[in-house]
C-alpha cells in the first residue's frame, strides 16, 4: 500500500486545532497514513527555532500526536532551523539536538522532518554543512522515530530555485549525501517547485541524484504563494502514475483553506490505486454534491472561474451572488472558506506575523 500523507508546509496563517483534526479524520477514512506539522509560521520550528520549546507548546504538540495516533496516522514534526547552515559550530549544534530531543520524546511523534528549503545560499559548501548537520541530528533521533526525512536546499531540478536563493553548487547533492545513511529520505516536488504532473522518468532521474528512492513533497494544491494564492485548487490530481515502486512515500501540501483542500486530496489516493479517470471525477464531484447539496453546480462553475480568472479577474456579479450565498451557509466550513477567499483573507503576505 503506498505511503501517503500531508504536510502542513506552508506559508501564511495555519490551521485550527479543530481543523486539524477533521482533516485527519478524513484522511484516515481515505487512506492516508501519516500527518506532518511544519508551518513556515510557527516561530518556535524556523525563525526561533534555538530558543527553548514551552511547556504550552510541547503539550500542544502532544495533543495532536496523540490524536493522530487515535486517527491511524501517523504524527510528524517539521523543523526548519532558519541559517543554522551559517556558521554551524559546537553551540549550535547542541542547541539543535535539544530542539530535536524537545521535539521527538514524545513516542507519539514518529516521523521527524529537517528541513532546508527556501534560504538563500551561504556558501559553496553548504551540502557538506547540511551533511553534517543531518548526521549529528540522526544521533539524537530516538527509536521510536520511523521516518527520518530531509528537505534539501534545492528540492527541484527548477532553476526558479538558483535565481532566487542562489545558483545550487555543482557538488551540492554529491557532498550532501556523502556516506549517508540509507535510512535518510529526501524531499522532492518533481522537475518544477509546482509540479503539474510527477512522472517515473522524472522520479528515477531524482532517485540517481540521492542514490535512494526520493519522497515525493507535492505542492499541489498548496495556494501560499503571490501569484497562487489568487485561486483555489479543487481539480483532480493529475497524472503521477506507477509511483509506488519509484518512491518513500507522497506528502501533498494542502491549501489555506484546510476543508477545499480535501476535494483534490481525495482523489490521490485513488490513482494509486489505479482508478479510471472518469471514476475519480465522478467520486470528486459526489465529495462536492455532498457538501453543497443542491448549490453543487452553482459551486462548481464558480471554482471553473476562480482557475480561469484569478480572484482579481473575477466577475463582479458573480463575486456578490456567490458571497450572498455563502453568507446563508456560513456554519458550514466550505462555504466559509469561499467567503474568507473572496475577502482576501488568504491573499498572500510577505509580513504574515511568526506565531510564537
Amino acid at each position: 500500500m503506498a505511503y501517503l500523507g500531508l504536510i502542513e508546509g506552508f506559508y501564511g496563517s495555519y490551521y485550527s486545532d479543530e481543523m486539524r483534526k477533521q482533516i485527519m479524520s478524513f484522511m484516515h477514512k481515505h487512506d492516508y497514513s501519516f500527518y506532518i506539522y511544519a508551518p513556515k509560521n510557527d516561530g518556535r520550528l524556523r525563525k526561533t527555532w534555538d530558543k527553548d520549546l514551552s511547556a504550552d507548546r510541547y503539550s500542544y504538540l502532544h495533543h495532536m500526536a496523540e490524536y493522530g495516533t487515535k486517527s491511524s496516522l501517523q504524527f510528524g514534526v517539521g523543523l526548519s532551523p532558519l541559517n543554522i547552515s551559517l556558521d554551524y559550530d559546537e553551540h549550535k549544534k547542541q542547541y539543535l539536538q535539544k530542539c530535536v530531543h524537545n521535539i521527538c520524546k514524545d513516542k507519539k511523534v514518529e516521523i521527524f522532518a529537517l528541513l532546508f528549503d527556501d534560504v538563500k545560499l551561504q556558501c559553496s559548501e553548504i551540502g557538506q554543512i547540511q551533511n553534517t548537520i543531518i548526521k549529528d541530528v540522526m544521533h539524537e533521533l530516538p527509536l521510536h522515530i520511523k521516518k527520518f526525512i530531509v528537505c534539501p536546499s534545492y528540492y527541484t531540478f527548477d532553476p526558479i530555485l538558483d535565481r532566487i536563493f542562489g545558483t545550487r553548487p555543482d557538488n551540492y547533492f554529491c557532498d550532501l549525501c556523502s556516506a549517508m545513511d540509507k535510512s535518510v529520505e529526501f524531499f522532492w516536488t518533481g522537475n518544477k517547485v509546482l509540479s503539474d504532473d510527477i512522472s517515473v522518468d522524472d522520479i528515477q532521474k531524482a532517485n540517481a541524484l540521492f542514490d535512494r528512492k526520493v519522497f515525493i513533497w507535492d505542492n499541489y494544491p498548496v495556494n501560499d504563494g503571490k501569484k497562487i494564492s489568487q485561486y483555489i485548487y479543487t481539480k483532480s490530481f493529475k497524472g503521477r502514475y506507477n509511483l509506488e515502486a519509484v518512491t518513500a512515500g507522497h506528502a501533498v501540501n494542502p491549501m489555506l483553506e484546510p476543508k477545499l483542500s480535501l476535494i483534490s486530496i481525495l482523489t490521490l489516493p485513488l490513482i494509486y490505486k489505479n482508478t479510471a479517470t472518469d471514476d475519480i471525477e465522478r467520486q470528486r464531484e459526489s465529495y462536492i454534491h455532498k457538501i453543497f447539496t443542491d448549490n453543487s453546480d452553482t459551486v462548481l462553475e464558480f471554482f471553473d472561474e476562480v482557475l480561469e480568472c484569478g480572484l482579481d479577474n473575477l466577475n463582479e456579479h458573480n463575486v456578490s451572488s456567490m458571497l450572498t450565498l455563502c453568507s446563508r451557509y456560513e456554519h458550514i466550513s466550505e462555504y466559509k472558506e469561499i467567503k474568507d477567499f473572496l475577502n482576501h483573507v488568504y491573499v498572500f503576505d510577505p509580513d504574515y506575523p511568526d506565531t510564537e
